[in-house]
């Protein structure tokens, strides 16, 4: 913040060495900030090449690395992989895959610290995901008692009918059982289609907000844990912040000289 503003001033007395007179300075001041406001990246996604000679970018950047928003994303193994891959990922398989900042892991504060998501743990999930109910086997009745080829065999007869008599009691058990099965299996499925939908009324908007920010500003993402590119990364902001200073003093005392001449 200090070199920011430090460079902000600079930026202003630039002005000022550049204005042929007191009142273009003002007009001077409003074009030179126009960039460092568009261009900073905090209001208009912008590639890191157009944003870069913006002091205001660096100072972003450092920001962003040292409170840390992005760490979580920036070291999640999910982000990594190709968008294609992201998108086709289910819940399971990236809880399987342990994405800290995807699926319902993104809802959880310990596994995952991004600006804009907190609005969306209202619906944070408590234990395991839901299971999908299994699909009842459709029934398999046992064969069918064969009449008798002599149907004047009154004790073959008697025997068929006993036997049929006792099939389709058996058979009746067998379907209400079945359709007692299949009941409950669509009521588990109605409750199951509830509860996915319900997680995943928290999870798409809040990976929406990740997706948002980390195709914009991925620039500004380092991982905290990772102290090598997190100090290489603020070093870096901080030398280029001063690097544009240096310029501006620089470029301050050669249109100053040359206004003393002319």
């Amino acid at each position: 913040m200090v070199l920011v503003t430090f460079a902000g001033m600079m930026l202003g007395l630039f002005a000022s060495a550049v204005a042929p007179n007191a009142n273009s300075a003002p007009l001077i001041v409003i074009i030179l900030m126009l960039p460092q406001i568009v261009l900073g990246g905090a209001i208009v996604p912008v590639p890191p090449a157009v944003s870069a000679p913006t002091s205001t970018r660096w100072a972003l950047e450092a920001m962003m690395s040292v409170t840390g928003a992005g760490s979580d994303v920036i070291s999640d193994v999910c982000w990594a992989l190709p968008p294609e891959i992201r998108d086709s990922m289910t819940m399971e398989q990236k809880l399987e895959n342990n994405c800290k900042c995807m699926g319902v892991n993104l809802l959880n504060p310990d596994s995952c610290n991004h600006p804009g998501i907190g609005a969306f743990r209202v619906g944070e999930l408590d234990g395991p995901l839901p299971v999908e109910p299994v699909r009842p086997p459709d029934p398999v009745l046992p064969e069918r008692p064969v009449q008798p080829e002599d149907q004047s065999d009154s004790i073959a007869m008697a025997d068929y009918f006993a036997k049929l008599q006792a099939w389709e009691a058996e058979a009746t058990a067998i379907q209400a059982a079945s359709q007692q099965a299949f009941a409950q299996y669509e009521r588990d499925l109605e409750i199951y289609i509830e509860a996915r939908k319900n997680i995943e009324t928290s999870v798409a908007p809040a990976e929406g907000v990740v997706r948002t920010f980390y195709n914009a500003i991925y620039w500004g993402y380092v991982n905290k844990e990772d102290t090598v590119a997190y100090y290489g990364k603020v070093i870096t902001a901080w030398f280029v912040q001063v690097l544009i200073c240096l310029l501006l003093f620089v470029a301050i005392l050669v249109f100053q000289k040359r206004k003393d001449v002319i």
